[in-house]
């Protein structure tokens, strides 16, 4: 016979290893990264033959490489996590994610001013602290 005890400590442990599962489970995940990479204008070449999963396997996974071929250079992002695919850009595709990487990094360290918009920008009539006829959601 088995004790209430004893199914409270076999409880315990089953919850502490999910729990542990879950808190590995999503280190190897990027998707600032990829939807950085694809508005920076990179594109994802699928891992979709044997031969192509085999070269996304051998890449470093989620980091940046430059690489040149032919006198060509290029950048590439292997993801064998999520899209399982490559993610290839040139150089100027480098240089805008690079900027996208560190626009979204001041936002996060300054939320505030990367919410500050002025009345104007915004169509606020300053007298009433509505939207004036000609701007906001509604206007023509």
């Amino acid at each position: 016979m088995t004790r209430p005890s004893d199914m409270l400590l076999v409880g315990l442990a089953f919850a502490a290893l999910a729990l542990a599962g879950c808190a590995t489970g999503g280190s190897n995940t990027a998707p600032t990264d990829e939807s950085l990479l694809v508005a920076a204008g990179f594109r994802a070449q699928p891992a979709d033959t044997p031969l192509r999963q085999k070269a996304l396997a051998a890449m470093p996974p989620l980091k940046m490489v430059r690489r040149t071929k032919n006198g060509n250079l290029f950048y590439t992002f292997a993801d064998s996590y999520n899209c399982r695919c490559l993610y290839v850009g040139s150089e100027d595709n480098y240089l805008q994610y690079r900027r996208l990487v560190a626009e979204q990094q001041t936002a996060r360290s300054n939320p505030d001013a990367a919410m500050a918009v002025s009345d104007e920008e915004m169509g606020w009539d300053p007298t009433t602290g509505l939207w004036s006829p000609e701007a906001g959601p509604l206007a023509p």
